[in-house]
C-alpha cells in the first residue's frame, strides 16, 4: 500500500492478489484511492504457463490504472518513485 499527498489530494494506491491453487498470485487489482473514494481500478492477470511474480503484477496493473487517470505527469512521476520507495529501491 502507498499513501501519499498530492497536490492536496490524499491519494492511497492499493494492491489485491487472487492466489491460485498452488498459493501463488495470478491476479493482481490495482485500486487508486483519491480523497477516500475509488476512483480506479485496473489489474493483471498471469497466465497459467508464468511463473507468477507479484512485483511485476503490481508494476502493470498501476501501469494500467495511470493509464486512465486525469493526473498530470508529475503526480504520476510521483507516485511511480513512491512504489521505487515502497520496493526498497529496486524496481
Amino acid at each position: 500500500m502507498i499513501k501519499m499527498n498530492l497536490n492536496g489530494k490524499d491519494v492511497e494506491i492499493r494492491f489485491d492478489y487472487e492466489f491460485n491453487m498452488k498459493n501463488k498470485p495470478y491476479f493482481t487489482i490495482c485500486k487508486v484511492i483519491i480523497d477516500k473514494n475509488i476512483k480506479y481500478t485496473s489489474n493483471a492477470e498471469c497466465s497459467i504457463l508464468d511463473n507468477p511474480c507479484k512485483n511485476k503484477g503490481r508494476k502493470l496493473s498501476l501501469s494500467r490504472a495511470l493509464h486512465e487517470t486525469t493526473l498530470t505527469k508529475e503526480e504520476r512521476r510521483t507516485i511511480w518513485y513512491e512504489y521505487y520507495r515502497m520496493r526498497g529501491g529496486k524496481w
